[in-house]
């Protein structure tokens, strides 16, 4: 009896063991014959083969090889293995709208992406987890009648985390990445993105890594493409980074940070004849950028700086600026600056608007040449208060520079015997312009002070009209003005006031001639009189003759006067002193004063 129960126990298990089978063999059966009709009706007439199927019914895991999606002939997509665990409702033929799950898990070896003629992006290994996907816009998107960006089939996907290796994209911009890491993929945006040892064409970089990043941003960005204002990423994070040019010329940094970085709606196509453009296009937040290094081999040319910092950079708007310990060397010159730091900064538009406005501050300069010799610089200011219409640029502005310390070259001196460098192994000076604008623009009132350590004291002052039609042009505009344009001189004044400088230059003259400094300074003013009343000049030159002589004679201040009938061209003042520069007491009716 107990003999029969087991037999009869052990056949049961065996028909159960065979039902098993055989019901598993049916749904397998069942699924391949689904997943069969599935690819061979893909959205966009596309279809999809393969060479193998592993199916695992229990663990819902399917395992394609040679996977391949073809359209139009072409191959968009090849994977030499194909993972899906968990298959979800976009999987299962769902349609509608909204996002729904495409699987729990996908993995891919040795993948080859192609969704746009003449470009493939070759992957070693991918990982997807979570990954969901709007079946409707993928449905949309692969029925468009032209091939849309990748931004747009990114856009339709979400995934909760993605790692992909080994990846290059082939195409007019390669690009290549050891590993890259996706955190929150959806509605268009990442949540965060990591790449590691990366290149895109010539740039190459150590680590990238970003946070809320728009895909729509990057796309415009990388396409450089014109498009209205758009977030590109929260925070961008690159280090290590390398580029290089045709022509040799290399740029490499540490590291560079940026927060809150988008496009404004000006962003224009990319191209080295448009970089102008396309830096108005960048919003910025605030930015760092440490360790840069530029080299030109062809020139022997180095430049380098420490640190740089940008705040509140809006197309062609910067709150503020800072560079630190910057140089450049090179055979010709070397130079130093301890810092540059530049506020309230509206720069130049290429179509239209006003030049340059802004705070500019430069400290510790040092620049060094064999021929010229040595020149440091404690500070230099510009202050362009910015302004609006109908006041320009220039409206208010002002500019100053000193100490400036100048060593001269041995070269230096000789080429100048008599003058400031005459004997003197150092030159300080200081010195400073301002401008301001009335009269709606149309007068613009000039200043330039410079004063030179133990030699003499300069002021001039020009006051010029009909300023506002060329200092205001925007630069295309300018181009079509040659010169000076229509500025015009109505009054100018320069007044020196010596401070050893005319001692200086009878001392070196003295040296040169073998003659007594004093007594040179007697004879030389005498023979000056003489000369212009033998020349035949006029009124106007013999009375600045002895006006000059008595100055020589007796140093103190000396005062110029230009004070034409009605203003006179700038250009073709200039033209006529450079051609008779002795005759120019006579042709413009300058006078001279001295205070003995």
């Amino acid at each position: 009896m107990i003999r029969r129960a087991g037999f009869a126990i052990g056949g049961l298990l065996v028909l159960s063991a065979v039902a098993v089978v055989a019901a598993g063999w049916y749904i397998e059966r069942t699924v391949r014959q689904d997943i069969d009709r599935s690819l061979a009706q893909l959205p966009g007439g596309a279809v999809a083969t393969y060479s193998a199927l592993d199916v695992d019914i229990l663990g819902r895991r399917g395992t394609f090889r040679d996977f391949i999606v073809l359209r139009d002939g072409r191959h968009v997509l090849e994977a030499a293995e194909l993972s899906i665990t968990d298959p979800g409702p976009v999987l299962q033929g769902a349609t509608g709208p909204g996002t729904q799950a495409i699987a729990g898990r996908i993995e891919v070896e040795r993948l080859s992406l192609s969704p746009i003629p003449g470009e493939r992006v070759a992957i070693a290994t991918l990982t997807l987890e979570k990954p969901a996907a709007d079946a409707d816009q993928l449905r949309q998107l692969a029925l468009a009648d032209v091939d849309p960006p990748l931004a747009a089939w990114l856009g339709a996907l979400s995934v909760e985390r993605a790692v992909a290796s080994g990846i290059a994209q082939l195409a007019a911009a390669p690009a290549t990445a050891a590993v890259v890491t996706v955190d929150g993929l959806g509605a268009g945006r990442i949540q965060r993105l990591g790449a590691t040892t990366w290149a895109v064409g010539p740039w190459l970089g150590a680590a990238l890594d970003a946070e809320d990043v728009t895909l729509g941003g990057v796309d415009q960005l990388l396409r450089g493409a014109a498009g209205a204002a758009v977030p590109v990423a929260g925070r961008l994070l690159v280090r290590d980074v390398r580029f290089a040019t045709e022509a040799d010329q290399r740029l490499s940094f540490g590291e560079l940070s940026l927060e809150a970085f988008g496009l404004t709606e000006r962003a224009s196509p990319r191209g080295a004849d448009r970089l102008i453009e396309w830096l108005t296009s960048v919003s910025i937040g605030a930015a760092r950028l440490s360790s840069l290094r530029a080299e030109e081999p062809s020139e022997r040319r180095v430049s380098t700086a420490q640190s740089a910092t940008v705040r509140g950079w809006i197309g062609s708007k910067i709150d503020a600026v800072e560079a630190r310990t910057l140089s450049v060397t090179s055979p010709v010159f070397e130079a130093r600056v301890g810092r540059l730091a530049l506020t309230g900064f509206t720069g130049v538009a290429r179509d239209a608007g006003p030049l340059p406005t802004g705070s500019f501050a430069l400290s510790d300069l040092l620049v060094e040449a064999p021929d010229v010799g040595r020149v440091s610089l404690a500070r230099a200011t510009f202050d362009a208060k910015s302004a609006s219409p109908p006041s320009a640029w220039y409206a208010d502005q002002r500019i100053e520079i000193g100490p400036l310390v100048y060593h001269p070259s041995s070269t230096a001196q000789a080429a100048v015997p008599y003058g400031v460098l005459a004997g003197r192994e150092r030159v300080t000076a200081t010195t400073a312009l301002t401008m301001t604008a009335a009269d709606d623009n149309r007068r613009l009132a000039v200043t330039i002070e410079l004063q030179i350590a133990d030699a003499g004291e300069a002021t001039l002052a020009l006051d010029l009209v009909d300023s506002a039609a060329w200092l205001a042009l925007a630069p295309p505009a300018a181009s079509a003005v040659t010169g000076w344009g229509p500025v015009r001189v109505e009054h100018a004044r320069l007044t020196y006031r010596d401070q050893g400088l005319v001692a200086l230059g009878f001392a070196a003259a003295g040296r040169a001639t073998g003659l007594p400094a004093a007594q040179l300074q007697m004879l030389m003013p005498l023979a000056l009189e003489q000369t212009v009343r033998r020349s035949g000049r006029g009124p106007a030159s013999q009375a600045a003759a002895s006006v000059l002589a008595r100055f020589l004679q007796t140093p103190a201040t000396v005062t110029a006067v230009f004070a034409p009938s009605r203003p006179m061209r700038l250009d073709t003042t200039i033209r006529l002193l450079q051609e008779a520069p002795d005759a120019a007491a006579d042709t413009f009716g300058i006078t001279l004063t001295t205070d003995p």
